[in-house]
């Protein structure tokens, strides 16, 4: 003899079909949550390093680690000879922040003077290999994203194009976020184009190409036509530069 199986009745299948729905609608609530978050921070970084630096100015005169004279205010710091940067601790004094040797100086300074919390060396983490960089040694990290990115500081220009960043013809001081480099000493991305676009249009005016916010290419590219690629996303290609002068 058979067995009359029961079948789920329409309410229950509803049910389930609901409580799935739920489930499904809180992971990607929670994913754009998380993904909210880790935006925010970069902004929250960014305007935490610009009043620092503007502070800083303010103060001594010139940009964090274009400083010439900073010899004469922390000589009794172990790593500050009175000599230029990297090796010794005085910048140029010509309004630039040259990436590798001052902004690694300026990152100490700024520290130093109080202007931010942290641990940097203020020289480049190894110089037997091309990697100069290292966050949480003589840079900041980013908790955007893992592998975490790093902050510099520098100024940058048409002429020179670092990263193909579009500021200005003039030299403009900006901090910048970038991934972590390479062995080989690549600048990688840090931002996913849509993350990238999404903050800039949030606190400025959405193009990679104007305003006080720049979106550049890494080692990949983040940018078709000199705008954010937000067809092509499936990793951290942006490098962001978030110009101060």
């Amino acid at each position: 003899m058979y067995k009359n199986k029961k079948a789920f009745s329409l309410i229950e299948l509803s049910i389930v079909l609901i409580v799935i729905g739920v489930l499904v609608g809180g992971i990607v609530a929670g994913n754009s949550l998380i993904k909210a978050a880790r935006i925010q921070s970069v902004i929250t970084d960014f305007e935490k390093y610009k009043k620092a630096a503007i502070d800083f100015k303010s103060k001594y005169y010139y940009w964090p680690g274009d400083m010439p004279n900073a010899y004469d205010y922390w000589a009794s710091d172990a790593s500050c000879a009175n000599s230029s940067a990297p090796n010794g601790c005085n910048g140029g004094g010509d309004g630039a922040v040259t990436i590798r040797t001052e902004d690694m100086r300026g990152w100490q300074f700024l520290k130093i003077a109080g202007f931010i919390s942290g641990s940097f060396s203020g020289t480049a983490y190894n110089t037997l290999v091309p990697i100069t960089l290292k966050p949480g040694t003589n840079i900041p990290t980013s908790s955007y994203e893992h592998p975490v990115g790093s902050y510099t500081t520098m100024t940058v220009t048409n002429s020179f194009d670092l990263y193909n960043a579009t500021f200005s013809s003039t030299s403009k001081f900006a901090v910048s976020l970038f991934g972590a480099g390479s062995s080989t000493d690549i600048v990688e991305g840090s931002m996913r184009p849509t993350d990238a676009k999404a903050m800039d249009k949030k606190i400025d005016d959405g193009s990679a190409a104007s305003g006080y916010i720049a979106g550049s290419n890494g080692s990949t590219t983040c940018l078709t036509s000199g705008e954010y690629d937000i067809a092509n996303n499936s990793t951290r290609l942006c490098v962001v530069h978030y110009r101060i002068e």
